[in-house]
């Protein structure tokens, strides 16, 4: 029985981890989501085409992204 309790146990805490990383994924999709609309709106404004504007600004924010993510992790 105690081998059964701590499956169950060690189970709820991976389930539970992994709620917690959902969590900040959707975090850090919200910031490129806003990052890239953003860009892409300031980037057509500018009269530059469609896949020029999307390049740009996803190569942009996914950089701005990670750097984001550096620095939450470092402190």
């Amino acid at each position: 029985m105690a081998k059964k309790t701590l499956a169950l146990f060690v189970i709820c805490i991976v389930v539970l981890a992994a709620m917690v990383h959902l969590g900040e994924a959707d975090a850090n999709e919200d910031r490129y989501k806003s990052c890239y609309n953003t860009c892409y709106d300031e980037c057509k404004s500018q009269g530059k085409g469609h896949t020029t504007c999307e390049i740009n600004c996803d190569e942009d924010c996914e950089a701005k992204d990670a750097q984001a993510i550096l620095d939450e992790a470092t402190g």
